[in-house]
């Protein structure tokens, strides 16, 4: 995950097939604005891969434009960790602040529904009062 010219851009790699497919979001995020970013995706796999995933922003699931590829298969197991803020491990990195500590970033091995990415919205804006 990282930011592309200001939207939020998701990458999902099969490094067997050398191929990728991405989700971007079709508005610009408020810069400089803190903002509850999410995105889920549901292991879909195959050559629709990037439908599985859905970005939220502050609570809200956004309009997104998947693209995918024919050759794609699925992500795979390897040693890599996952990467916010650099597409394939490349040099476009995110260069604004990300809140640590409890909120974040972290990742979870389940799909969070709409419900639990929107209570986890209002925990934020609460616990950090804004």
């Amino acid at each position: 995950w990282y930011i592309m010219n200001g939207k939020q851009d998701w990458w999902q790699r099969d490094e067997s097939a050398s191929v990728s497919c991405n989700l971007l979001a079709d508005a610009v995020t408020t810069p400089d604005v803190w903002h509850l970013v999410v995105v889920t995706y549901d292991a879909t796999g195959g050559s629709s891969a990037a439908d599985g995933a859905t970005f939220y922003t502050d609570g809200a699931a956004i309009a997104s434009t998947a693209t995918n590829n024919g050759s794609y298969v699925a992500m795979e197991n390897k040693t890599a960790s996952p990467t916010i803020g650099s597409q394939n491990g490349g040099s476009n990195f995110f260069e604004g602040e990300i809140l640590g500590g409890p909120w974040g970033p972290w990742f979870t091995q389940i799909e969070l529904t709409a419900a639990q990415v929107k209570n986890l919205y209002e925990d934020m804006r609460l616990g950090l009062g804004i």
